[in-house]
């Protein structure tokens, strides 16, 4: 019985590292680095990524967004992605968008490549 517990208990954790896009942990995290992280060849990528495939769907009000965040890994996978002023189905949907951007090149300090906190303020104002 104590074994089938551990195992269960292994497994569960094991998941819940895992999903929700948390990946591997990161031992220390950073927003400001030597070399900050890569989308593509630079910042014009990923805001021509979110222009072309970041879709509202109603009833969203994306006048409320106010800023996107996320983690870059070491392993330039995007992972703890949160989007401040939006709530319930308009949240999750928008997080299901970012979690289709491909990998970045990770961020560097000192050389040795580190977690890096990114903050997207963005104001989208609906079009008429």
């Amino acid at each position: 019985m104590i074994k089938t517990c551990i195992v269960v208990v292994f497994i569960v954790r094991f998941w819940t590292i895992d999903s929700f896009g948390q990946g591997t942990p990161c031992d220390s995290l950073y927003t400001v680095v030597d070399q900050m992280p890569i989308y593509g060849k630079g910042n014009e990528d990923i805001l021509k990524y979110l222009m072309k495939n970041l879709k509202f769907k109603n009833p969203c009000r994306p006048e409320e967004l106010r800023r996107m965040t996320w983690t870059i890994n070491k392993q330039g996978k995007m992972i703890d992605i949160d989007v401040i002023g939006l709530d319930g189905k308009c949240k999750t949907d928008i997080i299901d968008q970012l979690k289709q951007i491909r990998t970045w090149t990770p961020g560097r300090l000192n050389g040795d490549l580190v977690c890096v906190k990114m903050i997207f303020p963005i104001h989208i104002r609906p079009s008429y």
